[in-house]
């Protein structure tokens, strides 16, 4: 997977969780954009180990 496909899912992940979020429609959606939201965490942690990336990587610690 390249580091552009990994970027762009990535990315597209954190949107869609963030507005499965905002939308609070009903607790099973919430909880699904969380579950989203920790998958596109996983996503930018193996971007920043990928490509030499400090700011990305310290998101393993917080």
């Amino acid at each position: 997977m390249s580091l552009e496909v990994l970027r762009t899912v990535a990315a597209a992940i954190t949107i869609i969780a963030a507005a499965m979020v905002a939308a609070n429609w009903n607790a099973r959606i919430t909880v699904c954009g969380f579950a989203l939201f920790i998958a596109s965490s996983i996503a930018w942690i193996a971007d920043g180990i990928i490509e030499p990336k400090s700011s990305l990587r310290t998101l393993r610690f917080s």
